[in-house]
């Protein structure tokens, strides 16, 4: 079960109606500090644009912190009912039951009682890697796969009205 302040960080990025925010705005909906925001620009992490009311940053750029920040079952949770009309049909979770060995669910447990995230984030993170380390082998067999792997960096989250 995810945290109330998580799940509003969350449906306040990914439901949030305006296609700019502030640093400040975007350091809490991330529930990061303005420094570490600023970081991420300084890295060109994240692009700014310059509008009418200042400088400001994309709600896609946000959003892209904020897959990196949570994995998509947290957002998908966080978001319920409205997830299906945020997140791509190729990014909806399943549940799947795996066979492994003692040791590697211990390995699990371990690592996520360290971090404090559950096995799913462990899990999840690292068949992030094995996608990561065979992306251009996937492009070529998984529909959707570009879709998967830029959401939501080259798409529009910003709900309709």
């Amino acid at each position: 079960m995810l945290a109330s302040a998580l799940v509003e960080s969350i449906r306040a990025i990914f439901l949030h109606r305006e296609p700019y925010v502030t640093k400040k705005e975007a350091a809490a909906l991330l529930r990061c500090s303005v420094a570490q925001i600023k970081v991420a620009i300084a890295a060109g992490d994240v692009e700014t644009y310059e509008t009418c009311r200042g400088e400001r940053l994309p709600l896609h750029e946000v959003a892209t912190l904020a897959r990196s920040r949570w994995q998509i079952a947290a957002i998908e949770d966080a978001l319920g009912a409205d997830a299906s009309a945020i997140l791509p049909p190729v990014l909806w979770t399943r549940p799947v039951s795996v066979r492994l060995s003692r040791y590697q669910v211990q390995m699990l447990d371990y690592f996520a009682a360290k971090e404090g995230v559950s096995v799913d984030a462990i899990a999840a993170r690292a068949f992030d890697d094995f996608i990561a380390s065979n992306a251009d082998e996937l492009a070529d067999v998984i529909d959707d796969y570009r879709v998967a792997i830029d959401w939501p960096e080259a798409h529009d989250v910003t709900p309709s009205a």
